[in-house]
């Protein structure tokens, strides 16, 4: 079973948490590696994979990201946010690639 994604508050360094914590922590806000994929890394799943498996490590923004997310209110902000963006790079060309 997963550990719970648990986070700890440091003003000196970035939290860092491995595969099976990512993936409790998309669980705990709702978002499919697919979803978080095409809202936050530019539609890269295999990146986000290659994190749930710890092929690579988990950027430190990821977790810090997650934690923020935990209200409903922030999750919702955080999404329109990112597909503001997304819509932006779009209608100026600059969309992202789709694998990797």
């Amino acid at each position: 079973m997963a550990r719970k994604l648990q986070i700890q508050p440091s003003k000196t360094k970035a939290a860092h948490i491995d595969g099976a914590q990512f993936g409790y922590g998309l669980k705990e806000v709702d978002l499919s590696p697919e979803r978080f994929a095409g809202l936050f890394c530019n539609g890269r799943t295999g990146r986000v994979h290659e994190w749930l498996n710890d092929e690579l490590p988990v950027p430190p923004w990821v977790p810090a990201l997650l934690a923020a997310m935990m209200t409903p209110e922030a999750k919702a902000r955080a999404i329109a946010t990112a597909e503001h963006l997304i819509a932006a790079g779009s209608a100026d060309g600059t969309s992202g690639e789709k694998s990797g």
